[in-house]
């Protein structure tokens, strides 16, 4: 895939039976609101794990994602900045 493009990714998802995917909350975004994502039979992915990182996740998108892809834990990395004292 040379660029991304959401029913490329699906299908690949799909096809290679991905049981992890480090998302960024965009593309998240796309999973919950594009309606390409209907044309997939969802019951049909391996996918478990899903790590997101980035740019903090809206709860809302987290709760619609959860609700569309039923088992698939999803785990938000946030970082933290630290002042360190020279």
């Amino acid at each position: 895939m040379q660029r991304y493009e959401l029913r490329l990714f699906l299908s690949a998802l799909i096809t290679h039976k991905v049981t992890f995917a480090p998302i960024v909350p965009p593309i998240m975004l796309g999973l919950v609101k594009n309606p390409i994502v209907d044309e997939f039979d969802l019951r049909k992915l391996s996918l478990r794990f899903v790590m997101t990182a980035a740019a903090p996740l809206a709860p809302e998108i987290l709760n619609e994602f959860e609700r569309k892809f039923p088992g698939v834990e999803v785990q938000e990395v946030k970082q933290r900045l630290i002042d360190e004292e020279i």
